[in-house]
């Protein structure tokens, strides 16, 4: 069981740093770049629309979370020896 929690907590963990990412593909659409200097924005393209990096943002987060949630919770769940090693 503790195996599986590992697992689980290390790809919430990954999901949310893929959310992350898209974070910054976010902030970089509605900047337009990245300001270097007060004035002095460095152009970066972003690929498809702001409200998908939102979504992307937000749902990899929501998701991630709930995936370390669940992880957490599965010593409370007090499954049979059988359900454990599914």
């Amino acid at each position: 069981m503790e195996r599986l929690q590992r697992i689980m907590i290390g790809n919430g963990l990954l999901v949310v740093l893929a959310s992350m990412l898209a974070g910054f593909m976010l902030m970089f659409g509605l900047l337009g770049g990245l300001e270097i200097w007060p004035g002095n924005i460095l152009s970066i393209p972003t690929y498809g629309t702001t409200e998908g990096w939102v979504r992307a943002h937000s749902g990899g987060a929501m998701n991630g979370l709930l995936l370390m949630v669940i992880a957490l919770a599965l010593p409370k769940l007090n499954l049979s020896a059988n359900m454990q090693h599914l």
